[in-house]
Protein backbone atom coordinates (compact mmCIF):
# COMPACT_ATOMS: atom_id res chain seq x y z
CA UNK A 1 0.00 0.00 0.00
CA UNK A 2 2.91 2.60 0.85
CA UNK A 3 4.88 1.58 -1.81
CA UNK A 4 1.08 2.50 -4.45
CA UNK A 5 1.49 5.60 -2.38
CA UNK A 6 4.74 6.42 -3.14
CA UNK A 7 4.28 5.66 -7.01
CA UNK A 8 1.06 7.62 -7.30
CA UNK A 9 2.72 10.88 -5.61
CA UNK A 10 5.67 10.73 -7.76
CA UNK A 11 4.20 10.40 -10.94
CA UNK A 12 1.69 13.13 -10.04
CA UNK A 13 4.64 15.58 -9.30
CA UNK A 14 6.54 14.68 -11.96
CA UNK A 15 3.05 15.16 -14.13
CA UNK A 16 2.53 18.41 -12.46
CA UNK A 17 -0.28 17.22 -10.98
CA UNK A 18 0.77 17.62 -6.80
CA UNK A 19 2.45 21.00 -6.06
CA UNK A 20 6.43 20.36 -5.58
CA UNK A 21 7.06 21.22 -2.13
CA UNK A 22 3.96 18.98 -1.03
CA UNK A 23 5.20 16.08 -2.86
CA UNK A 24 8.45 16.47 -1.47
CA UNK A 25 7.26 16.17 1.94
CA UNK A 26 4.71 13.64 1.30
CA UNK A 27 7.74 11.00 -0.21
CA UNK A 28 9.93 11.87 2.81
CA UNK A 29 7.31 10.64 5.13
CA UNK A 30 6.34 7.71 2.59
CA UNK A 31 9.63 5.90 2.49
CA UNK A 32 9.83 6.75 6.24
CA UNK A 33 7.14 4.93 6.86
CA UNK A 34 7.77 2.34 4.59
CA UNK A 35 11.16 1.35 6.75
CA UNK A 36 9.33 0.99 9.95
CA UNK A 37 7.11 -1.45 8.78
CA UNK A 38 7.98 -3.83 11.38
CA UNK A 39 7.45 -1.30 14.52
CA UNK A 40 4.36 0.54 13.57
CA UNK A 41 1.31 -0.24 15.97
CA UNK A 42 -1.22 -0.88 13.59
CA UNK A 43 -3.28 -1.16 16.57
CA UNK A 44 -4.28 2.90 16.72
CA UNK A 45 -5.79 4.81 15.68
CA UNK A 46 -8.93 2.11 15.92
CA UNK A 47 -9.80 2.10 12.51
CA UNK A 48 -8.99 0.46 9.43
CA UNK A 49 -5.89 -0.04 7.69
CA UNK A 50 -6.65 2.81 5.02
CA UNK A 51 -7.63 5.54 7.63
CA UNK A 52 -4.54 4.30 10.20
CA UNK A 53 -2.18 4.91 7.03
CA UNK A 54 -3.75 8.56 6.42
CA UNK A 55 -3.42 8.99 9.60
CA UNK A 56 -0.15 7.99 10.60
CA UNK A 57 0.88 10.16 7.22
CA UNK A 58 -0.87 13.10 8.09
CA UNK A 59 0.78 12.77 11.83
CA UNK A 60 4.32 13.22 10.06
CA UNK A 61 3.47 15.93 7.47
CA UNK A 62 0.33 17.58 8.78
CA UNK A 63 -3.07 18.33 6.71
CA UNK A 64 -2.29 20.14 3.87
CA UNK A 65 0.41 17.61 2.75
CA UNK A 66 -1.94 14.75 3.61
CA UNK A 67 -4.67 16.50 1.28
CA UNK A 68 -2.71 15.29 -1.86
CA UNK A 69 -2.04 11.62 -0.77
CA UNK A 70 -4.86 10.55 -2.71
CA UNK A 71 -4.73 12.28 -6.27
CA UNK A 72 -5.96 9.89 -8.87
CA UNK A 73 -7.65 7.32 -7.03
CA UNK A 74 -10.69 6.52 -4.59
CA UNK A 75 -10.18 5.29 -0.74
CA UNK A 76 -11.39 1.25 -1.45
CA UNK A 77 -8.30 1.62 -4.52
CA UNK A 78 -6.01 0.76 -2.01
CA UNK A 79 -7.50 -2.55 -1.21
CA UNK A 80 -9.09 -3.44 -4.34
CA UNK A 81 -5.96 -2.92 -7.43
CA UNK A 82 -2.69 -2.70 -6.71
CA UNK A 83 -2.70 -4.74 -3.04
CA UNK A 84 -3.94 -7.89 -4.28
CA UNK A 85 -2.21 -7.62 -7.46
CA UNK A 86 1.30 -7.44 -5.74
CA UNK A 87 0.87 -9.36 -2.51
CA UNK A 88 0.22 -12.23 -5.16
CA UNK A 89 2.59 -11.45 -7.30
CA UNK A 90 5.48 -11.54 -4.37
CA UNK A 91 3.91 -14.92 -2.76
CA UNK A 92 3.69 -16.82 -6.54
CA UNK A 93 6.98 -15.85 -7.03
CA UNK A 94 7.84 -17.45 -3.17
CA UNK A 95 5.87 -20.55 -4.02
CA UNK A 96 7.63 -21.09 -7.03
CA UNK A 97 10.86 -21.24 -5.34
CA UNK A 98 9.03 -23.21 -2.43
CA UNK A 99 8.05 -25.97 -5.29
CA UNK A 100 11.37 -25.74 -7.15
CA UNK A 101 12.50 -26.84 -4.07
CA UNK A 102 10.18 -29.91 -3.18
CA UNK A 103 11.04 -30.69 -6.51
CA UNK A 104 14.98 -30.83 -6.06
CA UNK A 105 13.97 -32.59 -2.82
CA UNK A 106 11.88 -35.14 -4.47
CA UNK A 107 14.74 -35.67 -7.21
CA UNK A 108 17.37 -35.81 -4.74
CA UNK A 109 15.90 -38.79 -2.53
CA UNK A 110 14.72 -40.83 -5.84
CA UNK A 111 17.83 -41.12 -7.90
CA UNK A 112 19.72 -44.04 -5.77
CA UNK A 113 15.96 -45.67 -5.10
CA UNK A 114 14.89 -46.16 -8.53
CA UNK A 115 14.82 -49.38 -8.16
CA UNK A 116 14.46 -50.34 -4.06
CA UNK A 117 11.37 -52.51 -4.56
CA UNK A 118 8.10 -51.22 -2.07
CA UNK A 119 4.79 -51.73 -1.86
CA UNK A 120 2.20 -50.25 -3.43
CA UNK A 121 -1.05 -48.99 -2.30
CA UNK A 122 -4.32 -48.56 -3.09
CA UNK A 123 -7.25 -48.05 -0.76
CA UNK A 124 -4.32 -48.15 1.86
CA UNK A 125 -3.88 -52.14 0.50
CA UNK A 126 -1.32 -53.76 -1.23
CA UNK A 127 -1.92 -53.59 -4.61
CA UNK A 128 1.58 -54.54 -6.71
CA UNK A 129 4.95 -53.17 -6.23
CA UNK A 130 6.69 -50.15 -7.08
CA UNK A 131 10.02 -48.64 -6.08
CA UNK A 132 10.93 -45.59 -3.93
CA UNK A 133 11.99 -44.15 -6.90
CA UNK A 134 8.70 -44.24 -8.62
CA UNK A 135 6.74 -43.00 -5.86
CA UNK A 136 8.81 -40.10 -5.39
CA UNK A 137 8.96 -39.16 -9.22
CA UNK A 138 4.78 -39.49 -9.59
CA UNK A 139 5.17 -37.00 -6.52
CA UNK A 140 7.21 -34.55 -8.68
CA UNK A 141 4.62 -34.97 -11.85
CA UNK A 142 2.13 -33.75 -9.04
CA UNK A 143 3.98 -30.38 -8.00
CA UNK A 144 5.72 -30.27 -11.23
CA UNK A 145 2.57 -28.74 -13.51
CA UNK A 146 2.27 -25.78 -10.69
CA UNK A 147 5.12 -24.00 -12.05
CA UNK A 148 3.22 -23.74 -15.28
CA UNK A 149 -0.14 -22.38 -13.29
CA UNK A 150 2.53 -19.91 -11.03
CA UNK A 151 3.29 -18.77 -14.62
CA UNK A 152 0.27 -18.37 -16.05
CA UNK A 153 -1.31 -16.81 -12.97
CA UNK A 154 1.33 -13.85 -12.23
CA UNK A 155 0.99 -12.98 -16.24
CA UNK A 156 -2.79 -12.43 -15.58
CA UNK A 157 -2.13 -10.34 -12.57
CA UNK A 158 0.27 -8.37 -14.61
CA UNK A 159 -2.45 -5.80 -15.15
CA UNK A 160 -2.60 -2.30 -13.48
CA UNK A 161 -5.60 -1.04 -13.06
CA UNK A 162 -8.42 1.09 -15.00
CA UNK A 163 -8.28 5.01 -15.39
CA UNK A 164 -11.93 6.52 -14.16
CA UNK A 165 -12.68 9.48 -16.77
CA UNK A 166 -11.43 10.04 -19.97
CA UNK A 167 -8.71 12.91 -18.46
CA UNK A 168 -5.48 12.61 -20.85
CA UNK A 169 -3.57 13.54 -17.27
CA UNK A 170 -5.06 10.77 -15.02
CA UNK A 171 -4.05 8.72 -18.49
CA UNK A 172 -0.69 9.60 -18.33
CA UNK A 173 -1.04 9.00 -14.62
CA UNK A 174 -2.11 5.46 -14.56
CA UNK A 175 0.72 4.43 -16.88
CA UNK A 176 3.23 5.91 -15.01
CA UNK A 177 2.27 4.02 -11.82
CA UNK A 178 1.74 1.23 -13.41
CA UNK A 179 5.48 0.75 -14.95
CA UNK A 180 6.48 1.75 -11.28
CA UNK A 181 4.90 -0.71 -9.64
CA UNK A 182 6.33 -3.51 -12.06
CA UNK A 183 3.53 -4.03 -14.33
CA UNK A 184 3.77 -3.89 -18.17
CA UNK A 185 0.23 -3.24 -19.26
CA UNK A 186 -2.56 -1.61 -18.11
CA UNK A 187 -6.48 -2.24 -17.43
CA UNK A 188 -8.50 -0.03 -20.21
CA UNK A 189 -12.10 -0.66 -19.12
CA UNK A 190 -13.21 0.79 -16.05
CA UNK A 191 -14.25 -2.24 -14.54
CA UNK A 192 -11.62 -4.71 -15.74
CA UNK A 193 -9.35 -4.91 -12.65
CA UNK A 194 -10.74 -3.08 -10.20
CA UNK A 195 -13.89 -5.00 -10.17
CA UNK A 196 -12.70 -8.22 -11.28
CA UNK A 197 -12.75 -10.46 -7.85
CA UNK A 198 -10.23 -13.22 -9.69
CA UNK A 199 -7.24 -11.11 -8.39
CA UNK A 200 -8.11 -12.81 -5.02
CA UNK A 201 -9.38 -15.99 -5.90
CA UNK A 202 -7.21 -17.25 -8.82
CA UNK A 203 -4.04 -17.19 -6.93
CA UNK A 204 -5.25 -18.14 -3.90
CA UNK A 205 -7.22 -21.33 -5.67
CA UNK A 206 -4.15 -22.24 -7.05
CA UNK A 207 -1.81 -21.68 -3.64
CA UNK A 208 -5.04 -24.12 -2.09
CA UNK A 209 -4.24 -26.54 -4.53
CA UNK A 210 -0.89 -26.75 -4.25
CA UNK A 211 -1.66 -27.36 -0.13
CA UNK A 212 -3.87 -29.99 -1.28
CA UNK A 213 -0.88 -32.07 -2.64
CA UNK A 214 1.29 -30.78 0.02
CA UNK A 215 -0.87 -32.45 2.67
CA UNK A 216 -1.53 -35.21 0.32
CA UNK A 217 2.42 -36.12 0.48
CA UNK A 218 2.14 -35.22 4.68
CA UNK A 219 -0.54 -37.50 5.52
CA UNK A 220 1.81 -40.58 3.84
CA UNK A 221 4.06 -39.50 5.74
CA UNK A 222 2.33 -39.55 9.14
CA UNK A 223 1.28 -42.83 8.14
CA UNK A 224 4.69 -44.02 7.17
CA UNK A 225 5.98 -42.79 10.29
CA UNK A 226 3.78 -45.45 12.62
CA UNK A 227 5.31 -48.38 13.99
CA UNK A 228 2.38 -50.39 11.98
CA UNK A 229 4.16 -49.06 8.37
CA UNK A 230 7.51 -48.36 9.69
CA UNK A 231 8.59 -47.25 6.31
CA UNK A 232 9.78 -43.42 6.62
CA UNK A 233 11.79 -41.55 10.32
CA UNK A 234 11.30 -38.10 10.24
CA UNK A 235 14.41 -36.17 10.90
CA UNK A 236 14.85 -34.40 14.78
CA UNK A 237 14.47 -31.18 13.85
CA UNK A 238 11.02 -31.59 12.28
CA UNK A 239 9.39 -33.54 14.82
CA UNK A 240 8.36 -32.70 18.33
CA UNK A 241 8.35 -34.54 21.85
CA UNK A 242 5.67 -35.52 24.11
CA UNK A 243 4.75 -34.46 27.20
CA UNK A 244 3.51 -37.68 28.53
CA UNK A 245 6.17 -40.05 26.46
CA UNK A 246 9.56 -39.80 26.85
CA UNK A 247 10.39 -41.71 23.29
CA UNK A 248 7.66 -39.95 21.07
CA UNK A 249 8.68 -38.11 18.12
CA UNK A 250 5.41 -36.14 17.23
CA UNK A 251 4.70 -35.05 14.21
CA UNK A 252 3.70 -31.61 14.77
CA UNK A 253 4.18 -30.39 11.72
CA UNK A 254 2.65 -32.68 9.08
CA UNK A 255 -0.87 -32.67 11.22
CA UNK A 256 -0.10 -29.00 10.99
CA UNK A 257 0.20 -29.05 6.88
CA UNK A 258 -2.54 -31.37 6.98
CA UNK A 259 -5.13 -29.10 9.06
CA UNK A 260 -4.01 -26.03 7.16
CA UNK A 261 -4.69 -27.16 4.04
CA UNK A 262 -8.32 -28.23 5.48
CA UNK A 263 -8.36 -24.44 5.94
CA UNK A 264 -7.30 -23.02 3.06
CA UNK A 265 -9.58 -25.18 1.34
CA UNK A 266 -12.68 -23.99 3.86
CA UNK A 267 -11.42 -20.06 3.15
CA UNK A 268 -11.16 -20.35 -0.47
CA UNK A 269 -15.00 -21.54 -0.66
CA UNK A 270 -15.86 -19.02 1.79
CA UNK A 271 -14.17 -16.26 -0.58
CA UNK A 272 -15.83 -17.54 -3.41
CA UNK A 273 -19.36 -17.31 -1.57
CA UNK A 274 -18.79 -14.54 -0.02
CA UNK A 275 -17.71 -12.62 -3.74
CA UNK A 276 -21.18 -13.36 -4.70
CA UNK A 277 -22.65 -9.80 -4.60
CA UNK A 278 -23.29 -7.05 -6.64
CA UNK A 279 -20.23 -6.30 -8.88
CA UNK A 280 -19.47 -3.42 -7.04
CA UNK A 281 -19.23 -4.91 -3.87
CA UNK A 282 -16.60 -5.14 -1.21
CA UNK A 283 -18.01 -7.64 1.40
CA UNK A 284 -14.94 -10.33 1.04
CA UNK A 285 -12.55 -7.53 1.26
CA UNK A 286 -12.76 -6.83 4.61
CA UNK A 287 -11.66 -9.87 5.15
CA UNK A 288 -8.69 -10.77 3.33
CA UNK A 289 -6.16 -10.35 6.14
CA UNK A 290 -6.71 -13.75 6.76
CA UNK A 291 -6.89 -14.85 2.94
CA UNK A 292 -3.06 -13.38 2.72
CA UNK A 293 -1.65 -14.83 5.95
CA UNK A 294 -3.32 -18.55 4.30
CA UNK A 295 -1.77 -17.66 1.23
CA UNK A 296 1.89 -17.04 2.75
CA UNK A 297 1.28 -19.80 5.23
CA UNK A 298 1.13 -22.33 1.73
CA UNK A 299 4.72 -21.04 1.53
CA UNK A 300 6.06 -22.31 4.69
CA UNK A 301 3.64 -25.80 4.20
CA UNK A 302 5.30 -26.47 1.29
CA UNK A 303 9.52 -25.24 2.09
CA UNK A 304 8.75 -27.43 5.45
CA UNK A 305 7.57 -30.24 3.29
CA UNK A 306 10.56 -30.25 1.19
CA UNK A 307 12.74 -30.17 4.13
CA UNK A 308 11.26 -33.10 5.61
CA UNK A 309 11.39 -34.52 2.33
CA UNK A 310 15.27 -34.32 2.18
CA UNK A 311 15.85 -35.04 5.19
CA UNK A 312 14.04 -37.69 5.59
CA UNK A 313 14.93 -41.53 6.18
CA UNK A 314 13.05 -44.43 4.10
CA UNK A 315 12.98 -47.74 5.59
CA UNK A 316 14.63 -49.45 2.63
CA UNK A 317 14.24 -52.94 3.86
CA UNK A 318 11.42 -52.66 5.42
CA UNK A 319 9.47 -51.50 2.09
CA UNK A 320 11.30 -54.32 0.47
CA UNK A 321 9.99 -56.88 2.86
CA UNK A 322 6.49 -55.46 3.18
CA UNK A 323 6.28 -55.00 -0.91
CA UNK A 324 5.24 -59.03 -0.84
CA UNK A 325 2.41 -59.14 2.07
CA UNK A 326 -1.16 -59.66 1.90
CA UNK A 327 -1.00 -61.51 -1.92
CA UNK A 328 0.65 -58.36 -3.73
CA UNK A 329 1.66 -60.38 -6.75
CA UNK A 330 -1.88 -61.26 -7.81
CA UNK A 331 -2.09 -58.72 -10.12
CA UNK A 332 1.27 -59.71 -12.01
CA UNK A 333 0.08 -62.70 -11.90
CA UNK A 334 -3.49 -61.81 -13.86
CA UNK A 335 -1.27 -60.18 -16.18
CA UNK A 336 0.69 -63.07 -16.90
CA UNK A 337 -2.37 -65.29 -17.34
CA UNK A 338 -4.16 -62.43 -19.71
CA UNK A 339 -1.24 -61.54 -21.72
CA UNK A 340 1.22 -64.55 -22.01
CA UNK A 341 -1.39 -66.97 -21.93
CA UNK A 342 -4.23 -65.44 -23.66
CA UNK A 343 -6.87 -66.00 -20.53
CA UNK A 344 -9.86 -63.81 -20.66
CA UNK A 345 -9.44 -60.62 -18.35
CA UNK A 346 -12.05 -61.44 -16.12
CA UNK A 347 -11.53 -65.14 -16.18
CA UNK A 348 -8.28 -64.60 -14.81
CA UNK A 349 -9.55 -62.21 -11.98
CA UNK A 350 -12.00 -65.13 -11.04
CA UNK A 351 -9.64 -67.72 -10.89
CA UNK A 352 -6.54 -65.99 -9.01
CA UNK A 353 -9.33 -64.97 -6.62
CA UNK A 354 -9.54 -68.77 -6.09
CA UNK A 355 -6.45 -69.52 -5.81
CA UNK A 356 -5.62 -66.55 -2.92
CA UNK A 357 -8.95 -67.98 -1.09
CA UNK A 358 -7.69 -71.36 -0.91
CA UNK A 359 -4.50 -70.40 0.12
CA UNK A 360 -5.48 -68.07 2.94
CA UNK A 361 -8.29 -70.69 4.68
CA UNK A 362 -5.06 -73.08 3.83
CA UNK A 363 -7.59 -75.50 1.73
CA UNK A 364 -6.04 -77.47 -1.40
CA UNK A 365 -5.06 -75.03 -4.20
CA UNK A 366 -7.26 -75.42 -7.53
CA UNK A 367 -6.17 -76.77 -10.58
CA UNK A 368 -6.37 -73.59 -12.89
CA UNK A 369 -5.77 -75.43 -16.16
CA UNK A 370 -8.54 -77.67 -15.23
CA UNK A 371 -10.25 -74.31 -14.27
CA UNK A 372 -9.60 -72.12 -17.60
CA UNK A 373 -10.42 -75.25 -19.15
CA UNK A 374 -13.87 -75.45 -17.62
CA UNK A 375 -14.15 -72.02 -18.37
CA UNK A 376 -13.29 -71.46 -21.46
CA UNK A 377 -12.29 -74.38 -23.33
CA UNK A 378 -8.91 -72.91 -23.69
CA UNK A 379 -5.81 -75.84 -23.53
CA UNK A 380 -3.26 -73.79 -21.56
CA UNK A 381 0.34 -74.94 -20.00
CA UNK A 382 -0.24 -72.87 -16.72
CA UNK A 383 3.02 -73.55 -14.32
CA UNK A 384 0.95 -72.98 -11.80
CA UNK A 385 3.51 -73.10 -8.66
CA UNK A 386 5.21 -70.20 -10.87
CA UNK A 387 1.97 -68.41 -10.76
CA UNK A 388 1.91 -69.06 -7.16
CA UNK A 389 5.14 -67.75 -6.90
CA UNK A 390 4.27 -64.42 -8.50
CA UNK A 391 0.99 -63.70 -6.25
CA UNK A 392 2.87 -64.67 -3.27
CA UNK A 393 5.70 -62.50 -3.96
CA UNK A 394 8.22 -64.79 -4.14
CA UNK A 395 9.11 -64.54 -7.46
CA UNK A 396 9.35 -61.15 -9.81
CA UNK A 397 8.41 -61.01 -13.10
CA UNK A 398 10.51 -59.47 -15.60
CA UNK A 399 7.85 -57.38 -16.63
CA UNK A 400 7.06 -56.04 -13.40
CA UNK A 401 9.61 -53.35 -13.81
CA UNK A 402 10.71 -50.78 -16.09
CA UNK A 403 13.97 -49.62 -14.76
CA UNK A 404 15.51 -48.12 -18.15
CA UNK A 405 12.05 -45.92 -18.08
CA UNK A 406 12.39 -44.89 -14.47
CA UNK A 407 15.85 -43.82 -15.34
CA UNK A 408 15.02 -41.91 -18.22
CA UNK A 409 11.94 -40.18 -16.57
CA UNK A 410 14.37 -39.28 -13.74
CA UNK A 411 16.66 -37.79 -16.46
CA UNK A 412 14.24 -35.52 -18.12
CA UNK A 413 12.84 -34.61 -14.55
CA UNK A 414 16.34 -33.51 -13.75
CA UNK A 415 17.01 -31.89 -17.04
CA UNK A 416 13.45 -29.40 -17.08
CA UNK A 417 13.94 -28.55 -13.02
CA UNK A 418 17.29 -27.51 -14.09
CA UNK A 419 16.21 -25.23 -16.53
CA UNK A 420 13.75 -24.44 -14.03
CA UNK A 421 16.16 -23.48 -11.01
CA UNK A 422 18.07 -21.06 -13.76
CA UNK A 423 14.85 -19.24 -14.06
CA UNK A 424 14.40 -18.35 -10.37
CA UNK A 425 15.78 -14.99 -9.19
CA UNK A 426 16.36 -13.93 -5.95
CA UNK A 427 13.87 -10.74 -5.83
CA UNK A 428 10.38 -10.52 -6.74
CA UNK A 429 8.55 -8.46 -9.87
CA UNK A 430 7.53 -7.08 -6.84
CA UNK A 431 10.32 -6.23 -4.87
CA UNK A 432 12.49 -5.08 -7.57
CA UNK A 433 9.95 -2.61 -8.67
CA UNK A 434 9.32 -1.15 -4.88
CA UNK A 435 13.13 -1.48 -4.55
CA UNK A 436 13.63 1.20 -7.73
CA UNK A 437 10.77 3.46 -6.78
CA UNK A 438 12.31 4.08 -3.35
CA UNK A 439 15.90 4.71 -5.46
CA UNK A 440 13.41 7.08 -7.88
CA UNK A 441 11.52 9.18 -5.09
CA UNK A 442 14.47 9.74 -3.35
CA UNK A 443 16.44 11.17 -6.15
CA UNK A 444 13.29 13.24 -7.07
CA UNK A 445 13.32 14.53 -3.46
CA UNK A 446 17.04 15.78 -3.91
CA UNK A 447 16.40 17.22 -7.35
Amino acid sequence: MLAGDIAYVLSAAELKCTPAAHARNLLAALIELLGQLPDLDTTKPPSDIVAQREFWIAQKVGGADAAWLHLGRNRGESLRCYLPRMYFRQTLHDERRAVVGMLRSLLTQAKPTLEAIAPNYHHLQHSGFTTLGEYLLSWAAVFEPHLQRIDQIDQRLDSGPSVFGGRKVVRELYDKVARRLGFTRRAKLRRDGIWMHSQFTEPFFLLSMIAVDVARLAQDMRTWMTPEFSLFSLADEHAGGSSALPHAKVPFGLQSVIGGATIAATRLAGEMAASINPSEGSEPIYQSASLYGTAADVVAWTTYMSDVVRGGRFNLEEMKRKSTLDYAGSSEAHDRLVYDFGVPFRTGHKLLGALVRAHHLGEPAPDLNKLIKAETGLDVAIDQAEITDIVLGKKLSPTTFDFEMLHETWNAFDKRLTAEEGKLTPTSTTEAAIERLVEEARAWINS
